[in-house]
C-alpha cells in the first residue's frame, strides 16, 4: 500500500518511520537502442534526462526504461513484426519521423491555432486551384460572417489573427509543396527501379511546358506521382529538355542506371534515332526501354477513313462548327429543337474518343493491360467483319436504328466501304502494336509452368529460383488473392532475381496520359489566374486618394501630377498598382509571351516595368494601344473570354457528361451482381468456379477482385448502419473473444449488445474479426478502444464487457470430469497438437496422412479449445482418426539427432500409447 501513500519531497515517512527518497541516476541514449526501433524525442535532446522515443508508435518512455531489456520488450509486445528487421528499415523510419516533425514544428508556437488554420485554408485553396487572393477577400470575410452569427462578435473576432494574405498563402503553399516534394525524394532514392512519363505542350500564354511523372516501387506498391513541371524557356528540343531532366535527377541524387523505361509521345525530338530524347537517355540509362504512348498510336492507327464514310463526318463537322461558333446560332438551333419536340436541344463538338481510347486511359496501366485491349479490339474487328458479311450490321446500334426506323436497307458500296476500314483498321493496329509479349506470360502468371510437362520460358534468367517459386502452393494462393503488382513486389526478399526482372517489366509507363491529365489541370489554373487578372483585378475605387508625384523635365524643372481614376475608363486594358504606385498593361499581363514583344518591339513600361510619368499619359497609352503585341494580346483575351463563357465547347465537359452516364449505367448493371453475391453470402454458398476469373474473358465484374470489393462496400454499409444505432442507444457493451484460425493466427471477434431504440429490442451484432498479438488484458482493452474508434463508435457510452455465460457453461463442463486418466489423455492430446505445430514436425505429419492407405477425413490435428467443449469434441474425434499417422511421424521424431525434439517425440508417444485403453473406454 505504501506506493499509493503520498509523502513529503525530501523523506518518506509511515508512522514514526522516516527515510531519504534514494535518486536514481540519468540514463544515456546509445546508437545501439535504434534496433529496437527507439530515438531520442527530439524535444529532450540537448536535456540531462533524454526521454526514449518509439519511431513506430511515436510512444515515448520514461528515461529510467531506457534500457535494452525494456526497450526490447516494448517492442516484442507492441511491434513483434518488426524485430528481426534490419537497421536501414528503422534508419527510413527515423528519417520520416524527422521530416514530419519538421513540418509541423510550425504549429508549436503560442499561436499554433491561428497558425494551422492558416494551413489548413491555404491547402484548400491550392487543391481547389483558386487565386492566392481569395483568402483574404472570400474565405476569411466568410468565415467571420458565419462565426458573428453563430458564436457572436468576439468569437469572429478572433479570426482576425489567421494569417490569410496572399503572400502569407503562398508561403504556406510552398512550404507544403517542399515537404512533399522531400518526401517524394526520399522515396525515389529507396527504389529498386523507376520509370519516366514526358511530354511537353504550349499553354494559353504560348509558354512551352515540360511535364514528367514517375513510377517507381516503395515498400511493396508501385506509385506513379507528378515529379515536376518546368518551362522550357528557348527550343522545345531534345538537348533542352534532356538537359531540364538530367539536372533535376541530379539534384535530388536519383541516378540514371535504375531507370528502366521511357514513355513519350512519339514525337521527333522524342524519338529521333541519333538525337532524340529517348537515344540520350539510353545513354546514361543502359536498361530503359522506351515506349510510344499507346494512345498516340490509337489516334494514329483510326485515323484514315474511306473517302465515302469521311465526307460524311466532316460534313457533320463543318455544320456542327456554324451552329456552336456563334451564340445566335446556338440559340435559334435550341429554340428549333424544343418546337419540334426533340429529344435533345444542343450540339457537341466532335472528339476522337472512343471505348478503346477511354480504356487505354486512367493509372497503374502496364503492357499486359494495353496488350489485351489491342487484342480484344483486333478480334472485334474480324466479328464485325464476319457480320457485315452476312447483312449484320447489329455491331452498329446507330446505324442499325436508324435504318429500321426509316425502312431502309444498307446499299452494297457501303457495306464494302465499312469493310474496307475495318480491314484498314485491323492493319494499321497490326502496324502500330506490333509488339509480341507472349515471352513475358511468365510474369503474367508464373503458375501456367507449374506442371512438369511446361518447360521454364527462355526469357527467365534465374530459371532455378522460378521452379521454387512455382512448385511452392502458398505462392500460388498468394497470387489468387492479389493483383499482379502487388504479388512480385511481394517476393522481392525470397526470390530477388525473379524479382527485379519482373519489375523491369511492370514498372514502365504505357501511355502519357497523366502528362495529357496534368497539361489539363495546367491549362485549368492557368485559366483562373488570366480570369483573375482580366476581370477580378483590383480597381481603386472613385473616392481612392493618388499618391502625388513631382515629374522632371529636361530642364530639371520639377511639375506635380498624379494619377486620374477616368484613364481607367477611357483604357480598359489599364489597371493601376498601389503597391508599386504605377500602371501596367494587364492584357499583356496576362498573355505575357517569354520571347518579348513581336517584330523586334521593346518591352518596358506598362509591361514589364510599371509607368508612372503622368505628365505623357496621353501620348505613351495612345502609342501603346497600336503595338503589335498588344493588339495580340487582345485577340488573346477576346479568344479565352468567349471560350470561358460557354464551357459547353470544353472537351472536359464533354468527357465529364460521358463519365457521368457511364457511371448510371454501371450502377444498373451492377445491382443485379450485388443482389446475387449478398444471397450467396447469406447462404454461404461459393461464388467462384474453378476459374477466378469468371468462365469467359468479358468484364463480368464476377471475378474475385470485383467480389471482394462488393463484400466489402456491403461491410462498409451494414457497419455505419449499426454503428448509428449503437450512437443512437447512447449504451452499449462490448463482446469479444479470442480464437485462433486455420492459419494459427489470433483473431477477436468483436461484437456489440444494446438496445435498438427503434424497434425496442436487445440486438447482439458482430462487428469484425481484428488480429491480435498482444493477448494480455491490455492487450486486447487497447485493441477494443482503437478499433472501437475507428468504426466511429463513440465510448463515452460505453458500459462495460459483456458476459459470455455459454463461455462459462463450457468451462464448467470443461473442469467438471474428475477421472484422472481422461483429464491426463486430454492434456497430452494438446500436447500433441502443439508439437506438430512447428513447420518440419508438420511437414513429417502431413507426409504420413499422405503415404496412408485407408480413408481420412481429417487432415491436421485440431487445436483443444477449453471454453468449447464442441471444440474439444473435435479435436479428439480428429485425433482418434490420425492416431496411426501420429504414431508413426512421432517414431520418425524420435530418431532425430535433436536431442530435445526427438525426447520429446519418444514422450508423447509413450504417453499416448498408456491412454489408448481410457480413450477406447471413454469414447
Amino acid at each position: 500500500m505504501k506506493r499509493f501513500l503520498k509523502y513529503g519531497d525530501d523523506t518518506t515517512s509511515v508512522g514514526n518511520t522516516s527515510k531519504k527518497s534514494k535518486t536514481q541516476p540519468n540514463r544515456k541514449y546509445d546508437l545501439n537502442y535504434l534496433k529496437f526501433g527507439f530515438v531520442i524525442k527530439p524535444e529532450t535532446e540537448n536535456s540531462e534526462n533524454p526521454i526514449p522515443l518509439c519511431v513506430i508508435c511515436k510512444e515515448t518512455l520514461s528515461n529510467q526504461s531506457m534500457k535494452p531489456s525494456l526497450l526490447k520488450r516494448h517492442q516484442q509486445t507492441k511491434h513483434p513484426e518488426t524485430e528481426n528487421k534490419p537497421i536501414e528499415f528503422f534508419q527510413r523510419k527515423t528519417e520520416f519521423f524527422k521530416k514530419e516533425s519538421n513540418c509541423m514544428t510550425h504549429f508549436t508556437n503560442t499561436d499554433s491555432k491561428y497558425l494551422k488554420a492558416s494551413y489548413l485554408a491555404s491547402f484548400r485553396i491550392v487543391k481547389d486551384g483558386k487565386p492566392h487572393t481569395v483568402g483574404e477577400t472570400l474565405i476569411l470575410p466568410a468565415a467571420k460572417d458565419m462565426v458573428q452569427t453563430v458564436l457572436g462578435e468576439k468569437a469572429a473576432k478572433e479570426l482576425d489573427k489567421i494569417p490569410l494574405s496572399n503572400n502569407s498563402v503562398k508561403r504556406r503553399i510552398d512550404t507544403m509543396a517542399s515537404n512533399i516534394e522531400e518526401i517524394l525524394v526520399i522515396k525515389l532514392k529507396m527504389c529498386s527501379n523507376f520509370s519516366l512519363q514526358v511530354d511537353e505542350s504550349t499553354d494559353i500564354t504560348n509558354m512551352a511546358q515540360l511535364l514528367v511523372f514517375i513510377r517507381y516501387d516503395f515498400e511493396n506498391v508501385l506509385n506513379e506521382e507528378y515529379l515536376f513541371c518546368k518551362s522550357l524557356e528557348s527550343n522545345t528540343n531534345a538537348e533542352n529538355i534532356f538537359k531540364i531532366i538530367d539536372d533535376y535527377l541530379s539534384t535530388i541524387g536519383l541516378p540514371w542506371k535504375k531507370c528502366v523505361g521511357i514513355c513519350t509521345d512519339g514525337a521527333q525530338a522524342m524519338c529521333g534515332k541519333l538525337t532524340g530524347l529517348v537515344s540520350r537517355v539510353q545513354k546514361v540509362a543502359p536498361y530503359c526501354k522506351s515506349t510510344h504512348c499507346a494512345i498516340h498510336r490509337e489516334a494514329l492507327a483510326s485515323k484514315n477513313m474511306p473517302d465515302q464514310l469521311s465526307s460524311v463526318l466532316k460534313c457533320a463537322v463543318k455544320v456542327i462548327n456554324f451552329i456552336k461558333a456563334r451564340a445566335l446560332n446556338s440559340r435559334l438551333f435550341k429554340v428549333l429543337c424544343e418546337e419540334m419536340g426533340g429529344q435533345f436541344n444542343t450540339l457537341l463538338f466532335h472528339t476522337e474518343l472512343n471505348t478503346l481510347n477511354m480504356g487505354l486511359q486512367g493509372i497503374n496501366i502496364t503492357i499486359f493491360t494495353t496488350y489485351d485491349k489491342i487484342n480484344s479490339f483486333k478480334r472485334k474487328l474480324d466479328l464485325y467483319k464476319s457480320q457485315l458479311k452476312k447483312k449484320d450490321i447489329s455491331a452498329f446500334p446507330n446505324l442499325s436504328s436508324f435504318i429500321d426506323e426509316n425502312e431502309l436497307c444498307l446499299k452494297e458500296d457501303l457495306n464494302a466501304d465499312i469493310l474496307e476500314h475495318l480491314e484498314a483498321l485491323k492493319t494499321n493496329f497490326s502496324k502500330y502494336f506490333s509488339e509480341d509479349y507472349s515471352n513475358k506470360n511468365w510474369i503474367r502468371n508464373p503458375f501456367l509452368y507449374e506442371s512438369s510437362d511446361n518447360e521454364v520460358p527462355d526469357d527467365v534468367e534465374d530459371k532455378e529460383s522460378f521452379i521454387d517459386m512455382v512448385s511452392d502452393s502458398s505462392m500460388k494462393d498468394a497470387f489468387k488473392d492479389k493483383t499482379l503488382v502487388s504479388f512480385w513486389m511481394s517476393i522481392k526478399k525470397e526470390y530477388p532475381s525473379l524479382f527485379k526482372q519482373a519489375l523491369q517489366c511492370l514498372t514502365p509507363f504505357v501511355t502519357t496520359y497523366l502528362c495529357e491529365s496534368g497539361f489539363s489541370e495546367l491549362l485549368y489554373l492557368k485559366n483562373n489566374e488570366i480570369h483573375t487578372v482580366i476581370n477580378n483585378i483590383w480597381t481603386p475605387d472613385i473616392t481612392f486618394n493618388f499618391p502625388i508625384h513631382k515629374n522632371f523635365d529636361k530642364n530639371k524643372k520639377g511639375q506635380m501630377s498624379k494619377f486620374k481614376f477616368n484613364w481607367l475608363l477611357r483604357w480598359r486594358w489599364l489597371a493601376y498598382c498601389e503597391k508599386e504606385d504605377g500602371a501596367f498593361c494587364k492584357l499583356y499581363v496576362a498573355f505575357s509571351k517569354s520571347e518579348g514583344g513581336i517584330n523586334g518591339q521593346k518591352l518596358g513600361a506598362l509591361v514589364i516595368n510599371k509607368f508612372d510619368n503622368w505628365k505623357h499619359v496621353i501620348e505613351t497609352f495612345t502609342k501603346h494601344d497600336k503595338l503589335n503585341y498588344h493588339i495580340k494580346s487582345g485577340i488573346d483575351t477576346d479568344n479565352f473570354l468567349k471560350t470561358r463563357n460557354n464551357p459547353s465547347i470544353s472537351i472536359k465537359n464533354q468527357l465529364d457528361t460521358a463519365r457521368s452516364k457511364q457511371v448510371n449505367e454501371n450502377r444498373i448493371n451492377i445491382l443485379p451482381i450485388i443482389e446475387v453475391i449478398i444471397l450467396c453470402g447469406r447462404q454461404e454458398l461459393a461464388i467462384r468456379g474453378h476459374r477466378d476469373f469468371g468462365p469467359d474473358k468479358r468484364n463480368t465484374y464476377i471475378s474475385s477482385t470485383s467480389q471482394n470489393a462488393i463484400i466489402d462496400c456491403c461491410n462498409t454499409v451494414i457497419l455505419n448502419k449499426i454503428v448509428a444505432k449503437i450512437n443512437k442507444a447512447k449504451c452499449f457493451t462490448v463482446l469479444a473473444d479470442v480464437t485462433a484460425d486455420v492459419s494459427g493466427i489470433e483473431q477477436v471477434s468483436l461484437c456489440a449488445k444494446y438496445v435498438d431504440v427503434d424497434e425496442l429490442v436487445v440486438r447482439e451484432d458482430f462487428l469484425q474479426f481484428v488480429p491480435i498479438n498482444d493477448l494480455t488484458g491490455r492487450g486486447l482493452a487497447t485493441l477494443i478502444i482503437e478499433n472501437s474508434t475507428a468504426l466511429g463508435i463513440e465510448l463515452k457510452y460505453l458500459r462495460g464487457p459483456g458476459v459470455r455465460w455459454a463461455h462459462i457453461l463450457n468451462l464448467a463442463v470443461s473442469k467438471s470430469c474428475t477421472i484422472q486418466p481422461i483429464r491426463n489423455c486430454l492434456g497430452t492430446i494438446g500436447k500433441t497438437r502443439d508439437f506438430f505445430v512447428y513447420p518440419k514436425q508438420k511437414n513429417i505429419l502431413s507426409q504420413a496422412i499422405e503415404d496412408f492407405n485407408g480413408t481420412i477425413n481429417a487432415k491436421t490435428l485440431k487445436r483443444n479449445c477449453a471454453t468449447r467443449w464442441i471444440e474439444r469434441f473435435h479435436s479428439v474425434h480428429d485425433f482418434i482418426e490420425l492416431l496411426e499417422c501420429v504414431i508413426d511421424s512421432l517414431d520418425t521424431n524420435s530418431s532425430w539427432a535433436d536431442g530435445d525434439t526427438s525426447s520429446q517425440a519418444n514422450n508423447l508417444k509413450n504417453s499416448i500409447l498408456q491412454s489408448l485403453e481410457s480413450l477406447s473406454y471413454h469414447f
